[in-house]
């Protein structure tokens, strides 16, 4: 039988020997080299997998693995220095352990002889040693149960590790996860342990973690490799950090435990799951359905207007013409066969009739500039009832008679009305407005949950804020409508927003649109759309309350867009023209953040200069380039920096990126515009010029994105972690 123990070679003074550099003693802050050696006493060889431990104060710091060992042969290491960077060391008497097979994995005629204690004595550094910088803000690693898991720990015996029955006659893997759920990111080297019944079964390493990010992994392929598993309850725990290398926020969270019972034999075969939950395909209409319409840039189906071709409302005057607008249109794909009526009333008195056809579906058929009104009635000053009733006969039979009628209260006046001023921002309001910005940016809460803290009217303030110095102008003043809604409440506003396009879109198309629309509620913390003329932005307010502003900004870039260049949202959606839209977001995102900071002297855009950090650009950058063919939100990406180096109009921003590193806040709004301006029928064409060949540009891009990362010690508030792409990833 083999014999593992503790084994002293020729010239050294014991099987665990602890030195310094250039000292006789070891002291706190230098280097020192540990060594040890472990031999296989007479007995026979071993074949297998075993582990040796070394211990500090109790706590594992290494493990080494070895998977053969002859008979009256040794295995050494010499010289190992990595001690002091995995444990704080103080001066003062510590031990070191030496642990051999400490999961039994081999069968020894000894079993007593596995571990060996050594009493070193630290002596104080000869010079004091720099005081560690003290942060107000740090990490806490904790714990954490990704989507889809039911806890951090996990054990199972199938593949997709889903839980289920354990067997010790079939593999166990194990699944942990843990997160950084504080207020800074680390650079450091995350250790985690996992004990089965209190003996170390796994020990992995993670290179730092990113606030707000976390790590899973697959610990441990079959737990049956690492230690022998009776029948019975067992104990899986997940240490984090067990050295205390991490200065945490909260230190009594990093722990976490899991009791699971192990089988006897075969387990079942697992069935798979039969619950459908496939969204249910809408019925195709079999009907039309003619309802008053709101085209985009009218004040609705009915308006009155004392000017020619505008199609908004403006109060009319007594004694002079009144223009009236009209629009219908059919929210079906089933066309009526044949035209019909639409009256319009005054005050309940029927003024008028009019034949219409739609040729389309949700295409409005209009009437413009009808000034027949006047000559039908004679208006008096003060409000009355304009009423208008689509196909009053029923000649048409439609799917939803309910929805024929739209009513509108319009005011004559005996003298023009003065056209309402543009809000304007002093300084000072601005000023005010952004009071509590660090302090927003930095609250980890919703922007509102039913039962908590509302947020919203903050959102909103800092937006506008934002909007008007970026703009010159107030959100207030755009036909604009913005909506912070409950998660639920969003959901189902993306549902009804959808459900207009199943009811206009053939049926061959409806297994895109619901792909469409399931990603957009699972995915997007933001929606523009078009409604009742104007348009609408709608934001999750479940999210943090900066990253429900970044929504917002997000979608508002959408807006603005549609404002200056409508073709690019009529047209029929593309991959290029996706990923422009994008684009422009991103920018508009981009330079809102920098305006800000840029009017408050903030800085909430700081990122320190550590290692995930440069991981993250450079992994960005490359998925950017893996998958600009096929993701608009990566392809916006490359868009911004391709059309940056390339495109002859762009020179000067482009003088400036390559002279500074980035773009200011103005200049990120120039690029916004270009993009924005690009007529519809040119975007195909220009962004596969522009993206042709940037893959030459990604080292530059990753050095730039590097570059803006500032040195650990000056960054007292990291940003958020919603906004690091906006500082390190775009031009």
């Amino acid at each position: 039988m083999a014999n593992l123990a503790p084994y002293t070679p020729e010239g050294w003074d014991a099987p665990l020997v602890i030195s310094a550099g250039g000292s006789s003693e070891p002291r706190a802050g230098e280097d020192v080299y540990v060594s040890w050696a472990v031999a296989n006493t007479p007995g026979t060889r071993v074949d297998g997998r075993f582990f040796i431990d070394l211990l500090f104060d109790g706590v594992t710091v290494w493990r080494w693995t070895n998977d053969l060992l002859p008979a009256r042969g040794y295995v050494d290491i010499s010289g190992w220095p990595d001690l002091h960077r995995l444990t704080p060391i103080e001066p003062g008497p510590h031990t070191l352990t030496l642990v051999i097979d400490p999961t039994d994995l081999i069968a020894e005629s000894d079993e007593t002889d596995n571990r060996l204690d050594t009493e070193v004595v630290w002596l104080p550094p000869e010079a004091a040693l720099p005081l560690p910088a003290t942060r107000e803000r740090l990490p806490d690693l904790a714990p954490y149960t990704p989507t889809g898991w039911t806890d951090p720990v996990a054990a199972s015996s199938s593949e997709d590790g889903g839980g289920g029955p354990l067997s010790v006659d079939a593999p166990a893997r194990v699944l942990a996860a843990f997160t950084n759920s504080g207020a800074a990111s680390t650079g450091l080297n995350i250790w985690a342990h996992l004990y089965l019944d209190d003996v170390l079964v796994d020990v992995s390493v993670s290179p730092g973690l990113l606030m707000g990010d976390s790590t899973r992994r697959l610990r441990v392929e079959d737990l049956r490799e690492r230690i022998a598993i009776s029948p019975g309850e067992h104990t899986l725990r997940l240490v984090i950090d067990p050295t205390g290398l991490v200065a945490e926020s909260d230190e009594s969270n990093n722990v976490y435990e899991e009791r699971l019972a192990w089988a006897a034999g075969s387990l079942p075969s697992k069935r798979a799951a039969t619950t459908d939950t496939a969204p249910a395909y809408p019925e195709p209409p079999s009907l039309p359905n003619l309802v008053p319409a709101w085209k985009f840039g009218w004040d609705g189906p009915i308006v009155v207007s004392r000017e020619r071709g505008t199609s908004l409302d403006s109060a009319p005057v007594l004694g002079r013409a009144a223009y009236v607008d009209l629009a219908v249109a059919n929210l079906s794909t089933v066309q009526p066969t044949h035209p019909f009526s639409v009256d319009l009333y005054f005050d309940d008195l029927k003024v008028s009739s009019f034949r219409f056809s739609t040729d389309s579906p949700a295409s409005a058929e209009t009437l413009l500039d009808w000034e027949g009104l006047t000559d039908a009635v004679e208006p008096t000053e003060g409000p009355h009832l304009l009423r208008l009733v689509i196909d009053p006969e029923n000649a048409v039979d439609e799917s939803n008679e309910a929805d024929n009628t739209f009513e509108k209260s319009v005011t004559w006046r005996r003298e023009p009305s003065t056209p309402p001023q543009p809000t304007t921002y002093s300084e000072d309001e601005l000023r005010w407005m952004l009071r509590d910005l660090r302090g927003l940016v930095d609250l980890r809460q919703p922007a509102f949950r039913p039962g908590g803290p509302d947020h919203r009217e903050d959102v909103l303030r800092v937006a506008e804020a934002g909007y008007f110095l970026l703009t010159g102008r107030s959100m207030k003043d755009e036909r604009l409508t913005v909506l912070l809604l409950p998660s639920e409440e969003y959901a189902a506003w993306v549902d009804e927003d959808f459900a207009r396009s199943f009811a206009v879109t053939d049926e061959s198309d409806y297994a895109a649109l619901i792909r469409s629309r399931e990603m957009m509620k699972e995915h997007a913390l933001g929606l523009k759309t078009r409604r009742r003329g104007q348009v609408a932005v709608v934001v999750d307010a479940g999210q943090d309350v900066d990253a429900a502003i970044n929504s917002l900004v997000h979608e508002l870039g959408h807006a603005i867009q549609d404002f200056v260049n409508p073709g690019q949202t009529e047209e029929i959606p593309s991959l290029p023209l996706q990923g422009l839209r994008e684009a422009q977001a991103h920018q508009f995102q981009r330079a809102f953040w920098l305006k800000l900071e840029e009017f408050t002297g903030l800085n909430l855009l700081a990122y320190p200069d550590i290692g995930p950090f440069r991981a993250y650009v450079a992994e960005q950058v490359y998925a950017v380039l893996r998958d600009a063919t096929s993701s608009e939100h990566r392809l916006a990406i490359l868009i911004q920096w391709a059309a940056l180096m390339k495109e002859a109009e762009l020179d000067t921003l482009r003088t400036e990126l390559l002279t500074n590193g980035r773009l200011d806040a103005d200049s990120s709004r120039a690029l916004f515009d270009y993009l924005a301006s690009i007529p519809v029928d040119q975007v195909a064409t220009k962004v596969e010029q522009w993206v042709t060949g940037a893959a030459f540009e990604a080292g530059a891009i990753v050095g730039i994105g590097i570059g803006r990362l500032l040195p650990e010690g000056d960054v007292d508030v990291e940003g958020p972690p919603g906004l690091r792409s906006t500082k390190l990833l775009m031009p």
